[in-house]
């Protein structure tokens, strides 16, 4: 874990090493920067104090004395699973590696993930994910109500492969087609995600994500608290849907084709939405 204070640093580590905290006065000084400590400050040496634990614990309470709003993920205070880890040191956010993380609307979230699994260095000759599979992987990030760390390593030349450069050329230019509107400042919900796929939304908008291939079924919704006024693909077509006795809707997509990873439906609510209308069970095929 680190962060810059002026034109020095803040340290902390939990490997037994001592915690040593060093801050510039200058920081202050550039005009609206973060408050800076003078001098130094050396925390307990958990060698010889024989508590790991505050050491982090002196490490969070020093930075966010520096800092206020600095962000600190799970990941400064592990403990190699040799000892608990306090709730009061979770960090902000946490960080899911080499895997999606599950739905979860209250607590932030970032899965890590490389283009080239599972190595995070450039590796010669090593296949790396394609189109389809990084924008599945996006969405099953953006449903979940979490944020991607995709790694793309550069090779020993310092550039990317030109596999690596084609993928992440057609990822952007489905980002600005559909990622724009139904991915970027979205939450993930109300729908709870399933294999086939889940949603997300912004205000009175949801948008069902449909990574699944398509079937000759009707797609189930779950009963949502406020009612649907439409319902249309990306592109403006109309979807017929009916609603059921227990208030789920159910969505006729035989007559549609799919034409990329991800089918975006777009579904008028008559109110805003928010982490309260998230429903109990996911999206599904119609049995």
């Amino acid at each position: 874990m680190s962060a810059t204070f002026g034109r020095r640093g803040v340290l902390a580590t939990a490997l037994g090493v001592p915690l040593v905290v060093t801050a510039g006065s200058a920081a202050g000084a550039a005009g609206g920067g973060p408050r800076a400590a003078h001098g130094s400050v050396t925390g307990p040496d958990p060698r010889q104090a024989g508590d790991k634990l505050a050491s982090l614990w002196f490490g969070m309470f020093v930075t966010r004395e520096l800092q206020p709003g600095l962000l600190v993920n799970d990941r400064g205070y592990a403990t190699m699973g040799f000892e608990p880890k306090p709730a009061t040191l979770a960090g902000d956010y946490s960080t899911p590696e080499h895997r999606v993380g599950a739905f979860d609307p209250i607590r932030p979230w970032e899965s890590c993930l490389t283009i080239t699994p599972p190595h995070w260095s450039w590796q010669p000759g090593r296949p790396h994910s394609d189109f389809t599979t990084v924008v599945k992987t996006l969405v099953a990030a953006a449903v979940g109500d979490g944020n991607l760390l995709l790694n793309v390593p550069p090779t020993k030349t310092g550039y990317l492969e030109d596999g690596v450069t084609a993928t992440l050329r057609e990822v952007g230019q489905w980002m600005a087609e559909y990622g724009r509107e139904a991915i970027v400042g979205t939450h993930g919900g109300p729908y709870r995600a399933s294999g086939i796929g889940g949603s997300t939304y912004r205000g009175s908008t949801v948008y069902v994500h449909l990574t699944d291939d398509l079937r000759p079924a009707r797609l189930r919704l779950p009963r949502l608290n406020a009612r649907v006024r439409s319902v249309r693909t990306f592109d403006g077509r109309a979807v017929p849907y009916t609603e059921d006795e227990k208030g789920d809707l159910l969505l006729d997509l035989r007559t549609f084709t799919k034409s990329t990873p991800d089918m975006i439906l777009k579904l008028a609510v008559d109110r805003p939405l928010t982490v309260e209308f998230v429903t109990r069970t996911a999206i599904a095929w119609d049995s």
